[in-house]
């Protein structure tokens, strides 16, 4: 694993950039990218959330809302998203 070392934060700020993005250009680009947000009312009743399932290769990417349950938090919503995600990662490949 590659890590990002020497740099303080006292040193320029153009500098710390620049080292980071010559960082970020090494690494391997992800094969999927998955975005999620759960939500509940009052932070505690009708829990929601969605995903959006990005294959980068492919250029396709699907999405999924569900209805986590009636008591819950936006974690526990989120939660339910990454496991969704996962299953159909593993379904599709």
């Amino acid at each position: 694993m590659k890590y990002l070392t020497g740099i303080v934060h006292d040193d320029d700020p153009v500098f710390r950039r620049r080292a980071f993005e010559e960082f970020c250009a090494d690494l391997p680009q992800a094969d999927v990218m998955i975005w999620c947000d759960g939500a509940a009312i009052i932070m505690t009743q009708w829990c929601g959330s969605g995903v959006v399932i990005h294959w980068t290769g492919e250029h396709h990417h699907e999405s999924i809302a569900t209805a986590a349950r009636r008591y819950g938090s936006p974690y526990h919503a989120e939660m339910i998203d990454i496991l969704k995600a996962l299953k159909v990662f593993f379904l599709r490949n």
